[in-house]
């Protein structure tokens, strides 16, 4: 995987990530969100966003809150080609494994995405209207 931190990369690192710990998926999410989003001062960062919700998810665990939002994320990275090159299949693997996490709890956005992918068939086989409604009926 790419560091865009390295030091003999053209982009210097900010304070950010000099205050976050190192390995904690939780600060690396919101380092993630503050790089896609470009809050608090922090430029919008594409491949900064991909790269810190995929550390997320590295060092995540699955009863962790923020491992399926990361996966989210990712997903909707690969759908829209932010920071990497888009993949839809890719994008419907991570969006459709945030839906629900190991200990049962749902991600509604994430069902309401997966949703969306069976509606548009976006990175599915098939259009499939049915799972769509079933997707979006459990994220309600």
């Amino acid at each position: 995987t790419h560091n865009p931190f390295d030091s003999s990369s053209s982009s210097s690192s900010s304070s950010w990530e000099q205050i976050s710990t190192p390995g904690d998926p939780k600060e690396q999410y919101i380092l993630a969100c503050y790089y896609y989003f470009g809050l608090d001062n922090i430029p919008k960062s594409p491949e900064h966003a991909f790269y810190w919700f995929k550390k997320s998810l590295e060092n995540g665990n699955q009863d962790n809150e923020y491992y399926s939002l990361a996966q989210m994320y990712l997903g909707c990275c690969y759908e829209y080609g932010i920071g990497i090159s888009q993949d839809e299949q890719l994008a419907f693997q991570f969006i459709s494994k945030s839906s629900l996490s190991s200990s049962g709890n749902k991600n509604a956005t994430g069902l309401c995405l997966e949703g969306l992918c069976y509606l548009f068939g976006f990175g599915v086989d098939h259009v499939d209207e049915q799972k769509a409604f079933q997707c979006i009926f459990q994220a309600a």
